[in-house]
């Protein structure tokens, strides 16, 4: 959804997306509603299959994802979760590094882990906030510095956030500290961590570098974008 605190983080209506599948005389029961979660990376595994493509002779790099044939055959199994994250969208930070951050949506609940909550997450008020595209929603919610709703879309963050988006799509309301859900907020934390882990993750292994390091000709561009937002943002 392309506005503050949703386009480009992992928030809820940021990463769903409504995707629908017509293929004559391939899909059982057609007309179905899954609510099982399925990702992008499973389109490249179902378009390889779809041309009897074997993954392994395939010459690409290994497959993460899985083949959606299973929706097309009814036959879904192992599909409660899935994972998304976030490192830099544009160059916003005086350093060059973006704002890390992987989240889990699984049934109900959204858990996101930000790895540097020191961090501004759409990048300094200097840059403009430039990590949040401009709109007129962007400059109205500049305009009203002392709101929750500045604070939600250009705050900085706490490490951990989880949102029931059953009751609260938006995820407007941090249930991170909630004492009653401090065990499942464990477990779909462990289950983050064990899977990116799993995954090969650089954040999670340590290696950052391949995420932070920014040539210092890329770097130049920060200083453009601090002498543009001044002339955009010099009336507010």
């Amino acid at each position: 959804m392309p506005f503050p605190r949703y386009k480009g983080h992992p928030h809820e209506f940021a990463t769903r997306v409504t995707f629908v599948v017509n293929w004559p005389g391939k899909i059982k029961n057609k007309g179905r509603v899954c609510t099982e979660f399925a990702s992008f990376i499973d389109i490249t595994p179902t378009l390889l299959e779809v041309a009897t493509i074997d993954t392994s002779k395939s010459g690409m790099q290994a497959i993460q994802g899985k083949s959606l044939f299973d929706f097309f055959e009814n036959k879904v199994v192992n599909r409660d979760f899935v994972l998304t994250g976030r490192e830099r969208n544009a160059m916003v930070h005086p350093d060059g590094k973006g704002y890390p951050v992987r989240s889990i949506h699984k049934g109900k609940w959204v858990y996101m882990y930000n790895f540097d909550p020191d961090r501004d997450p759409c990048g300094p008020a200097i840059s403009g906030y430039h990590d949040t595209d401009s709109s007129p929603t962007k400059m109205d919610i500049i305009k009203h510095k002392k709101t929750k709703a500045f604070e939600l879309c250009f705050g900085k963050r706490p490490q951990e956030e989880l949102y029931n988006i059953q009751e609260d799509p938006e995820c407007l309301s941090n249930l991170a500290e909630d004492k009653q859900l401090l065990q499942l907020k464990k477990e779909l934390k462990t289950e983050l961590f064990v899977t990116l882990e799993a995954q090969k993750d650089p954040r999670i292994l340590g290696n950052t570098s391949i995420f932070d390091y920014v040539p210092k000709h890329l770097s130049k561009k920060f200083d453009k974008l601090v002498k543009k937002a001044k002339k955009t943002f010099k009336n507010i």
